[in-house]
């Protein structure tokens, strides 16, 4: 029986263990990638949890044209499409959670030695006519890095912006579930092996 107890215990950690990373996965930790030369110029961001997804994000500066591979009309784009393309909402958190993981001493845009701000835009969609050519966001166009305020904006596709764009692609940092995964069903047919021996013995 006292052998039967550890075994139990022992499942009954690995499935804890699969359950608690699970959960630490979907809230996992993002970490921001500065410039070699400026450590608080931030120009990407690895792992951000958006919606319980998680994306690296590139702060780009140029045209969205030149960023996305759109050549014609932007209602019928030719390129790749921007993450959060047609859904206002999802965007916005996405924005959200960039200005969160910036803090208040990151920035995205060195405008001079002593000026550094944290703007840029999310790309949420196009402006059927008379607005054609234009793309819509959400974008982060306060001077400070201490105030954080959040707006529609309207953006030209074929000029570079100020700011520069945010570029969300699907995380590239494998899941590590995986690997608890297997320790978890290692003990337990360890269990149902070591159960069995026991049943047999008796």
């Amino acid at each position: 029986m006292k052998t039967q107890t550890i075994f139990k215990s022992i499942a009954g950690l690995a499935a804890s263990a699969v359950l608690t990373l699970g959960f630490s996965q979907r809230a996992s930790a993002f970490t921001l990638i500065t410039d070699p030369g400026d450590p608080y110029l931030v120009t990407s961001i690895e792992d951000l949890n958006v919606a319980g997804t998680l994306y690296d994000v590139e702060f780009i500066f140029d045209s969205f044209d030149n960023i996305y591979g759109n050549v014609g009309n932007v209602e019928e784009l030719e390129g790749s499409t921007p993450t959060f393309w047609n859904n206002t909402a999802l965007g916005e958190i996405a924005a959200l959670e960039v200005m969160g993981a910036m803090g208040d001493s990151f920035g995205t845009w060195r405008v001079d030695e002593s000026l550094l701000l944290d703007s840029f835009m999310v790309i949420i969609g196009s402006r059927p006519s008379p607005f054609s050519g234009v793309v819509s966001s959400w974008y982060d166009g306060t001077p400070s890095l201490l105030i954080d305020g959040l707006d529609p904006g309207l953006h030209s596709t074929a000029h570079p912006m100020q700011l520069p764009y945010a570029v969300f692609s699907p995380a590239s940092t494998p899941e590590p579930i995986g690997t608890v995964a297997i320790l978890a069903g290692a003990g337990m047919g360890l269990f149902a092996t070591r159960k069995g021996k026991n049943a047999k013995n008796e």
